[in-house]
């Protein structure tokens, strides 16, 4: 890592861990702590077109912790695993990989005043398959810190003004950028668990790529609702985008909608559609904030470019007493409004993804588990490049104690379609062991950010209302 790629990381990781390490003194704060070694075995470790003699064996060291706290003045929320991998045949350097996702809020000023920090941390793919080189990935991180001011009008309706300060960091490209976000908006209650807003946010993203600079301007305004029943949670936000860049301008309607729905005490089902004018660091922090396992390197293309994306992800599970079975689809497409005129800066391509996937997992016992999962992947460029990955996975479990587990896995990666069609097959062991988990945690499925949010609302519905001068309870 170059100097100047470790200084990001270091600038824009520091805050969130620091702030992770003061509040785990707390007693009052929730925690989990997960530590698993194993060893993993390769056939096509570069994921070469015809390997000879390229497999390659690898000893893990694996760490995950969780922290999570909710109260009136403070909430925090932060996930984070470190791995270490180190190559037996010395073909390969050691190497280190790790993923964070913290968000803090703290109310010093209750119902008042909040202030905001979040961080996100993890690996942008070289390869979307996922290789094991560390070749095949570089690290990023995005960090955004600001104050809400939140003003009463009634009892049921509030004014608020936020501020945001983010920057992007990435170790490799030198593509490094810096946002300034201001928003307005009004809320009202319709009840407990619904709410209406309207809002208009502008913001500025520069950037700096060795002497050229340059940047945009995004104004937006929106109007959504939020809603939490018993069996369905609905999020629905539609509005305008403005994107000004080089005395050019585009207009683009921008939507988001999420629904959850309980089906019955077995079935769910998931809904998702958005479409906004976005950037590279908002897609790798919306990826790793979303994700339930928190383990995925992310498939984003690297560039100050601002672009319109869309993305449709549907997803179902059924859980019964010994089978478990989970289907997900989903659509995505990106499209790159304009070039940049300085022909140093890299450029993005347009392009569509689709994935597909089904996930199951049988308990024979109450220790002793079976299951299998199989991706697809299909990714299509402008320009004619393709590529088809299919990834099935088989991964048996055992429970040894209480907190000792064991799992044996084999996996298989397939591309084809692309310049560089590969086969590989890896073969894991694993032995974990947790020190401790959080209490009732239920484990997210589809999004997390999504279902986290979800049980946030829920929550505060229990909570006493705040008394508003002036006012007179309706």
């Amino acid at each position: 890592m170059s100097q100047r790629s470790a200084s990001a990381v270091v600038k824009g990781t520091v805050p969130a861990v620091v702030l992770l390490l003061v509040s785990g003194q707390c007693a009052a704060f929730d925690w989990g702590l997960r530590a698993r070694g194993g060893f993993v075995h390769s056939d096509n470790v570069s994921q070469a077109p015809a390997p000879l003699d390229d497999a390659a064996s690898i000893g893990t060291l694996e760490l995950t912790g969780t922290l999570q706290h909710a109260t009136r003045s403070l909430s925090v929320d932060a996930e984070a695993n470190h791995i270490y991998r180190y190559f037996f045949d010395n073909q390969y350097d050691a190497e280190s990989q790790s993923q964070l996702r913290a968000a803090l809020d703290w109310s010093p000023l209750r119902d008042l005043l909040h202030i905001s920090l979040t961080d996100t941390y993890g690996q942008l793919a070289l390869n979307p398959a996922e290789g094991l080189l560390p070749s095949q990935y570089e690290n990023a991180n995005v960090f955004t810190a600001g104050p809400t001011v939140v003003l009463p009008v009634t009892i049921d309706t509030r004014f608020s003004a936020r501020g945001e300060y983010r920057t992007a960091n990435y170790q490799d490209s030198p593509l490094d950028t810096e946002r300034k976000l201001g928003e307005v908006r009004l809320e009202h209650d319709l009840s407990r668990l619904i709410s209406l807003y309207g809002s208009g946010t502008t913001s500025r993203v520069d950037y700096d790529i060795s002497g050229s600079t340059g940047g945009y301007d995004l104004n937006s305004v929106e109007a959504g609702l939020n809603a939490v029943g018993r069996r369905t949670s609905l999020g629905l936000t539609a509005g305008m985008d403005r994107l000004r860049q080089d005395g050019r301008t585009f207009d683009g309607t921008t939507f988001q909608f999420d629904l959850e729905r309980r089906m019955s005490s077995s079935r769910r089902l998931f809904l998702s559609a958005r479409r906004e004018i976005t950037d590279a660091a908002d897609v790798f922090s919306l990826g790793q904030i979303s994700d339930p396992a928190l383990s995925g390197i992310r498939d984003v293309q690297v560039t100050p470019q601002p672009l319109l994306r869309s993305q449709y992800r549907l997803g179902y599970v059924w859980t019964g007493n010994h089978l478990d079975v989970a289907l997900l689809a989903g659509y995505i497409t990106e499209e790159f409004e304009a070039l940049p005129q300085d022909p140093s800066v890299p450029a993005g391509e347009d392009r569509n993804v689709r994935e597909a996937s089904i996930d199951a997992n049988y308990r024979f016992t109450a220790s002793t588990s079976l299951g299998g999962s199989v991706q697809v992947l299909r990714e299509r460029f402008d320009s004619g490049l393709s590529s088809d990955d299919l990834l099935t996975t088989v991964t048996y479990a055992q429970n040894v104690a209480s907190n000792l587990a064991l799992e044996l896995r084999a996996q298989h990666i397939k591309r084809d379609n692309s310049p560089r069609n590969f086969n590989e097959l890896r073969a894991f062991v694993y032995v974990s062991y947790t020190f401790h988990e959080i209490a009732g945690r239920t484990p997210s499925v589809f999004d997390r950010a999504f279902e986290r949010r979800t049980q946030r609302i829920r929550g505060s519905a229990d909570r006493p209302r705040p008394e508003v001068p002036g006012t007179d309870d309706p």
